[in-house]
């Protein structure tokens, strides 16, 4: 333990001097594949994400030098979404969620790590996604045309494999509703880490490539460039940069909610500049700091596009495929299909360890006062009183003692409330102990930066929100960004028997799974309430560096034959990956940049406003006075964008106010429908559940009308 502490000080220490703990040479040279469950999508559908990340030596591998992987959405103009994910030995895993205005296009999904931007000439890669707007009728400028008839690849439709992992198909047909199988099975004699989506082939046009193993056979050749001491890797986890003013004692101390390892004091240089090196923070959070009279978090994303995305085509033939994906993403939105999602384990927790004692008060019997709380029941904190003034003291261990002979401390402890720090220590014995949960109590000496605490004592209380705590003003709050949560989305409540309305486009994924070698392992899904054709996608590498891909049908009548992709051929579509060049271009404020807006409130109607075509409103100039200013877009006479009005979105609930807290900037925040419980399932295809209704108030309309 006291060997982990001594090294976060050195990182810490190496940090501030803004010199890399680590030697940068050209053996550290990274490229990051980013596998999607799939390449098609309509606006407010979730991107599910599977990260790799490469190194190159003798050959490519994973890389266990960066831990965090930024991401990019963009268009030819601009970045439209950021996101990260946190890495633990190259492999990681995150769902972006597209916003529901986000307009019809192709977009480019960029990956890097800070290593990377130590890297001179670096250009990151980007795969090509596909997303159609059915709720608006925007588009994002210059990259749609309109196609008299599109035809889908024929590649997409035949078994393709690449690699020692074979695929034993189920040799029934799938039916709606029930629950279906196949088997992974790995013949390399290494270890595999792998990714699995099962989804809805749909008929739209996509880029066709075997994914993993074409990226890497490129980085495999690719030259790399020469690496610079400019940014500070992300080693141990994410690398905060802050720009501080009014700073006193050449320290701040920086928090976020959660456990005790969100707690830093980085130390501040004569600029202003402060480096707080993190374990990786997740979700949407809230920095808190303090000893500084303002701060800024500087930028960690690269922010630059490489262009080359290629337009998307609209046809009337995509009609249909369109309604029902629409179709389905608004009843997983209205049904709260969250409640399918499993969260995958997080890197542990390196600061603390076993020797930490936890009290959940609610074991207990519950007293109106903290201060009996503590006496009764918590042996290992004692409240001392001087000058009229009371304070807390943590039962030490003596380090080298033969004997156990643990004292209370002389010294001051850490006390935190939901791993934010407590100075005055008069408050926590004041406070409502019916609103804490458990209390966390680590009885070695802690050392975070030049501060020194004799133990560390966290009280967290049932919400996690600090529950209007009066902190006072010296504390502030900046809104902060942190890694995606790593998810799996298998389905498994379904199988469990859970009542859902279940029209899913994307039957499983799983970011990460890993085998020994030799292993076969089963994988159970189960089927939507539709007949589908669909489609199981199986990609990843060894432990020696061998990529493999796997693409099988599955829905059908018959078991296809397996097409093994040939090494010239794939020698073709590497050799016409050609390395883009970045180039920095103004930001386009017709798209607002990470800025989730949620569509006004839409009348519950019968009649559905939709775009009129020009030649309609030339001959009914009355008619079109009726039609909502946001519908009145000149389209083109062949064809109409897509328009499926939803009902209005509640907002949610506020959290409660942190007293005395000083709010320096909002956050963005997308406004969940709230769930709304299914009581029985129904199995009717999706043209009649458009037409009529899910459950009684809960009614779903669509209209298309593609000229």
């Amino acid at each position: 333990m006291k060997k982990c502490v001594a090294y976060i000080i050195v990182i810490i220490l190496s940090a501030f001097l803004q010199r890399p703990l680590f030697a940068q040479d050209d053996s550290v040279w990274e490229r990051v594949y980013i596998a999607t469950d799939k390449q098609t999508y309509v606006s407010g559908d979730k991107v599910w994400c599977s990260a790799y990340c490469f190194t190159k030596g003798d050959g490519v591998r994973l890389s266990d030098f960066s831990s965090t992987v930024y991401l990019e959405l963009q268009t030819n103009e601009q970045v439209v979404l950021t996101a990260k994910i946190a890495l633990i030995d190259g492999r990681g895993a995150g769902a972006i969620e597209l916003p529901p205005t986000l307009p019809t296009g192709n977009y480019k999904l960029v990956a890097y790590t800070k290593q990377n931007r130590n890297e001179l000439g670096f250009a990151p890669a980007g795969k090509i996604i596909s997303v159609y707007n059915v709720l608006t009728t925007e588009r994002v400028e210059g990259n749609v045309e309109i196609a008299d008839h599109l035809e889908t690849d024929g590649n997409t439709g035949f078994t393709a494999k690449y690699g020692a992992v074979d695929i034993v198909l189920p040799k029934e047909p799938i039916k709606p509703g029930e629950e279906f199988h196949f088997t992974l099975d790995n013949r390399f004699k290494d270890a595999v880490t792998l990714n699995v989506s099962v989804f809805n082939r749909d008929p739209l046009p996509v880029e066709e490539n075997y994914g993993i193993v074409t990226f890497s056979g490129v980085t495999a050749v690719e030259e790399r460039g020469k690496i610079v001491e400019t940014h500070l890797p992300d080693y141990e986890g994410e690398v905060i940069k802050l720009k501080t003013t009014g700073v006193t004692d050449k320290t701040i101390q920086v928090s976020f909610y959660g456990n005790q390892s969100n707690y830093f004091v980085p130390s501040v240089d004569e600029s202003g500049n402060a480096i707080v090196v993190t374990p990786n923070i997740f979700g949407a959070n809230d920095m808190f700091y303090s000893g500084a009279t303002s701060a800024v978090i500087e930028d960690p994303f690269l922010r630059r596009v490489s262009g080359g995305i290629p337009k998307l085509q609209l046809s009337s033939s995509m009609e249909r495929e369109l309604l029902d994906r629409g179709f389905s993403m608004q009843v997983g939105k209205r049904f709260d299909a969250d409640t399918l999602y499993e969260r995958l384990p997080v890197r542990p927790n390196i600061l603390f360890d076993e020797n930490m004692i936890v009290y959940n008060l609610d074991d207990y019997t519950r007293f109106p006062t903290m201060q009996e709380v503590i006496v009764e029941y918590v042996s290992e904190i004692k409240i001392r009183s001087e000058k009229k003034k009371r304070s807390l003291a943590i039962l030490m261990e003596q380090p080298g003692a033969v004997i156990s002979n643990p004292q209370f401390g002389s010294g001051v402890p850490l006390i935190l409330l939901d791993g934010i720090p407590v100075t005055d220590h008069e408050k926590i014995i004041a406070f409502d102990p019916l609103l804490v949960k458990r209390i966390e109590i680590f009885m070695d000496p802690f050392s975070v930066g030049p501060r020194f605490f004799e133990g560390v004592a966290n009280f967290v209380t049932y919400k996690g929100d600090m529950s209007g705590f009066d902190f006072g003003t010296s504390l502030k709050i900046l809104p902060y960004q942190g890694a995606l949560y790593p998810m799996s989305f298998t389905g498994s409540s379904i199988r469990e028997g859970d009542p859902y309305p279940d029209y899913r486009q994307t039957v499983y994924w799983h970011p990460i799974i890993d085998m020994d070698g030799g292993e076969k392992r089963e994988i159970r899904c189960i089927a939507p309430l539709y007949n589908g054709n669909f489609q199981v996608v199986v990609e990843g590498i060894s432990s020696s560096g061998e990529a493999f891909y796997y693409r099988a049908n599955l829905g059908t009548q018959h078991i296809q034959q397996v097409k093994e992709i040939d090494d010239t051929k794939l020698m073709e579509q590497i050799k016409a990956v050609s390395q883009e060049t970045i180039e920095s271009k103004p930001m386009n404020k017709t798209l607002k940049e990470e800025r989730v807006v949620v569509p006004p409130p839409v009348p519950v109607t019968p009649a559905v406003s939709v775009p009129v075509p020009v030649s309609k409103v030339q001959e009914a100039p009355k008619k079109q006075q009726s039609v909502k200013e946001e519908t009145k877009v000149v389209v083109p006479a062949v064809a109409v964008p897509v328009v499926v009005p939803v009902e209005p979105t509640p907002q949610p609930a506020a959290k409660p106010a942190v007293k005395g807290v000083v709010k320096q900037s909002a956050e963005s925040a997308v406004n969940a429908v709230p769930p709304v419980k299914a009581t029985n399932l129904n199995s009717d295809p999706i043209k009649k559940e458009r037409e009529g209704q899910l459950k009684e108030g809960v009614k779903y309309k669509s209209s298309i009308e593609i000229r």
